[in-house]
């Protein structure tokens, strides 16, 4: 079986390509933004997984309906 492999996946996009959903190529200025000339401007978002522990109430099995 040949060994293929694939593309990295850009772990941090820019704002813009975040916006327009397109690759961005990581680099301080990426090749979008150079291509449309842009501002290229890198945010760390940290995305959170899971639902949100403050809606939900302490057991749900206890919510009594009238």
């Amino acid at each position: 079986m040949p060994n293929i492999s694939r593309q990295q996946r850009a772990t941090n996009a820019c704002t813009n390509c975040r916006k327009k959903h397109v690759k961005c190529s990581e680099e301080t200025i990426c090749t979008y933004c150079a291509s449309h000339n842009l501002k290229c401007i890198y945010v760390n978002l940290v995305k959170k997984r899971g639902p949100k522990a403050a809606n939900r109430p302490a057991n749900v099995f206890e919510i009594i309906i009238d």
